[in-house]
């Protein structure tokens, strides 16, 4: 492509400045002209700004839900799984003969679950003895218990998980009065 056939004027070296803005008076002085052209620069330089802003603060904001997504994306299966560790739980309390390896078979088999669980960012709320916190506990009744202070967890009727600090099932407990 030759000059001549350029859809784009080509301006001479010399004579090069750039285009007035349109809404220019013809007879404006050259430093309003500048100073006008300066606050559009200004304007444009801060809507970039904004949009850059706006564009890292989207990005931030994906991968937070991304990040959570992730990291609880497990939580329905686990909460399948817990009512099974209760089971196990029960199987090995209502073992008699401690001798012929079935508690210990249970108590492995128990172990491995819960350390599967554990490795994903499920641990256990220790409930026992601890001071009743709503926030992990679901008190289910009250009982008065000598040498026990007030408001506390005197027996666990079924444990309380956490995931990822997250409390996806309380301990019901029964709390001293």
């Amino acid at each position: 492509m030759t000059n001549h056939d350029s859809p784009i004027p080509i301006l001479d070296p010399i004579d090069a400045t750039p285009p007035l803005p349109e809404d220019s008076v013809a007879g404006a002085a050259p430093q309003d002209v500048v100073a006008d052209l300066e606050a559009q620069l200004a304007q444009e330089k801060d809507k970039a700004l904004r949009a850059w802003a706006e564009l890292e603060n989207y990005k931030r904001r994906k991968e937070t839900e991304f990040d959570s997504a992730r990291r609880y994306a497990i939580e329905k299966l686990v909460l399948d799984l817990l009512p099974i560790i209760d089971n196990f739980d029960r199987a090995m309390d209502s073992v008699v003969d401690v001798s012929d390896g079935w508690l210990s078979g249970l108590q492995m088999i128990r172990k491995q679950l819960s350390d599967a669980l554990e490795k994903v960012g499920v641990t256990l709320i220790e409930a026992l003895d601890a001071p009743f916190d709503p926030t992990y506990h679901m008190a289910v009744s009250t009982q008065s218990k000598e040498g026990v202070p007030s408001n506390h967890v005197i027996q666990v009727f079924q444990n309380g998980y956490l995931l990822h600090g997250k409390v996806i099932r309380p301990a019901m407990v029964v709390v001293s009065s």
